[in-house]
């Protein structure tokens, strides 16, 4: 029996939890890559085969989606925008097939939309203190003060760079969509991931960053996150929180405020990468993670 992951060849946690558990272990269906399969899917079954591999429901145990879309199909003639948007439904129908069968772990790949950033927003206000953010489409942002441009929708630009958080304060947008938010004047950052009730959170000393984005310097400065301890009334919130979005699983973002204002809530992101945060296997987000992934458990 295997886990059935979907997601991209750029998936560098995947890359980990393979390396970590072994191939045998994964059917790793990349996005970016279509031709690497051959598929044949029914309202019932579903058949992956390669060169020397074979594989139907029987042998899946487990379905977990990971982040098919962090990049674009080359091959061709996937590249051409109609076959590029037939993969996709494709790889939410094996989703919904795996769902039905009851071997989906972790979330059902729901648009983005349907759980946004706004009504993140909107709905985190009853649990937590919020950063206060607009959306404008060639319009100026009304907010005063010192702000910041974010992606909403996280996608890389065509040339595959994209947009990290930026300062907007005092300047002339350009026309187009940007999605802005206060600046916060913060110490830490602070992340939490949310499996299945349980909790791992994690600080970084923002002092030791040169830009706003931790993630613009993840590659070049040493991130040296270590574990933070929540308050229980900040467990519970995230708890009741995760269970109003109808997620089991997130990794939740928050900057914890200089000015002895506590967590400030920015966004969870439903399919979030983690590996990074346990790097040495040893504060037990690793261990919990094998667990969901593993074909051969029952979490």
């Amino acid at each position: 029996m295997r886990t059935l992951l979907i997601t991209s060849s750029y998936d560098a946690t995947s890359d980990l939890l393979i390396a970590k558990m072994g191939s045998d272990k994964f059917i790793r269906i990349n996005f970016d890559r279509p031709r690497d399969w051959s598929i044949r899917l029914t309202a019932s079954d579903i058949n992956i085969a390669m060169p020397h591999a074979s594989f139907g429901s029987s042998d899946i145990a487990k379905c977990i989606w990971r982040k098919p879309f962090i990049s674009e199909p080359l091959d061709e003639p996937f590249d051409e925008e109609y076959s590029k948007e037939e993969w996709k439904y494709t790889l939410y129908e094996i989703a919904s097939l795996m769902k039905s069968q009851g071997k989906l772990r972790m979330n059902f790949p729901i648009p983005d939309y349907l759980a946004g950033k706004l009504m993140q927003q909107r709905l985190a206000k009853q649990y937590f203190q919020v950063a206060q953010v607009e959306l404008t489409v060639n319009s100026q942002p009304n907010s005063t003060g010192e702000k910041i441009a974010k992606s909403l929708s996280s996608t890389p630009f065509a040339d595959g760079k994209v947009l990290y958080t930026v300062d907007v304060s005092n300047k002339e947008l350009s026309s187009d969509i940007w999605f802005i938010q206060e600046k916060i004047n913060a110490s830490f950052d602070v992340t939490v991931v949310y499996l299945y009730g349980q909790v791992f959170a994690y600080s970084l000393d923002r002092s030791s960053l040169k830009t706003l984005d931790w993630r613009k310097e993840q590659f070049t400065n040493a991130m040296n996150w270590i574990s933070y301890k929540l308050e229980v009334t900040t467990i519970e919130a995230i708890g009741s929180f995760m269970s109003l979005l109808g997620l089991v699983y997130g990794r939740l973002d928050f900057l914890l405020s200089a000015d002895n204002n506590g967590l400030i809530f920015l966004e969870v992101n439903k399919n979030g990468q983690w590996a990074w945060l346990d790097p040495m296997f040893e504060n037990g987000l690793f261990e919990a993670m094998i667990r969901v992934h593993d074909p051969d458990t029952n979490e």
